[in-house]
């Protein structure tokens, strides 16, 4: 009795040790691409092309100094203005509609939705031009609000906020990181500096 109530706690003991282990290597894996950004900060930028740099370099006052000298932190307000008036009219927007199909029983709304479904298959780079045209006659080229404007009727969020309102699974954190992340448009519809967004100018 006594052997068998050991070899238990020495399975769970070596049960409970490998799934830590598992755990802590799964985290390292994960906060790796974090520590690595982190340290190309204090390089040269030819430096990053000779490999992955896991070391430290001496160039972080420098390279501070460089980010000070262009404007950071109008960039960085333009994203932080862009992305929380984006998520919170396409959330408000998406919730509406994605209720609306989720609590009614009405006429075509299987089409409806399915209309839905259909224009989250056509990639987004194939209408770039078109709503460009659009934002050129409305008088938006070259503004944050074009930028907002277009992010708030998002076929995925209705879809989503169906789902959402059958299961519970949040729209705002995705919405927040698409519209933050976003470069081609903002890269496209934006052409002065000032209205700049950190990711559209982050290449440069």
């Amino acid at each position: 009795m006594i052997g068998r109530l050991h070899s238990a706690k020495v399975r769970r003991r070596l049960t409970t040790t490998l799934a830590t282990t598992l755990l802590l290597l799964i985290t390292i894996i994960a906060l790796s691409p974090f520590y690595v950004a982190t340290i190309m900060g204090t390089h040269y930028t030819e430096d990053l092309y000779k490999g992955i740099v896991l070391l430290p370099g001496k160039f972080l006052l420098e390279n501070l100094r460089t980010v000070m000298e262009v404007d950071f932190f109008r960039w960085y307000g333009n994203s932080i203005y862009v992305t929380v008036l984006a998520t919170t009219l396409s959330v408000f927007v998406s919730a509406m509609a994605g209720y609306g199909i989720a609590a009614y029983q009405f006429k075509l709304k299987r089409l409806i939705f399915g209309f839905v479904l259909a224009t989250m298959m056509i990639p987004g780079h194939i209408s770039l031009v078109g709503l460009v045209i659009q934002l050129r006659y409305m008088g938006m080229i070259n503004t944050r609000m074009a930028l907002i404007v277009t992010a708030i009727a998002s076929s995925f969020g209705v879809f989503w906020m169906t789902q959402y309102i059958k299961s519970g699974v949040p729209l705002a954190m995705l919405q927040f990181l698409w519209t933050w992340n976003s470069y081609l448009f903002p890269l496209v519809i934006l052409h002065d500096a000032r209205l700049c967004t950190i990711q559209s100018v982050s290449p440069q």
